[in-house]
Parts: structure tokens; C-alpha cells; sequence
């Protein structure tokens, strides 16, 4: 084991710093959200699908034989 140790100062000090940290990058995220939040959607122009449509045939539920 390692013979230091941290005192409780030290540690408070530690978090202290570190929830500053947390919450300034919290403030920054909010503020880029708001900014994203206040520009428009941009529109999405939908093309008509060019492909020809295909229809699917749907097998029989019953197997039918060649005698039937």
C-alpha cells in the first residue's frame, strides 16, 4: 500500500474543481443547443420514388399438392 494519503481539504478542493468543470461544460452544451433551437429545420424536399412498383404476391397459407 502506498504510505500517502489525502486530506479532506484536499479532496473537497478536488471535487470543488471538478463540478466547476462539469457544470461549465453543462453551460456550454445548453447555450449550443439553444443556439440550434432558435435556427429553423431545414425543409426536406421529398422526390417521388422513380421505381416502378412491385407487387408482392403473397404465398397461400395451406400447401397444396398436385392432386388437389
Amino acid at each position: 500500500m502506498s504510505e500517502e494519503s489525502v486530506s479532506l481539504a484536499e479532496l473537497q478542493k478536488a471535487r470543488k474543481k471538478r463540478k466547476a468543470e462539469l457544470r461549465n461544460t453543462i453551460n456550454q452544451r445548453k447555450s449550443l443547443v439553444e443556439q440550434l433551437l432558435d435556427k429553423p429545420a431545414p425543409r426536406v424536399i421529398l422526390k417521388k420514388n422513380t421505381l416502378p412498383c412491385v407487387q408482392i404476391t403473397k404465398k397461400p397459407k395451406l400447401k397444396l399438392y398436385e392432386n388437389e
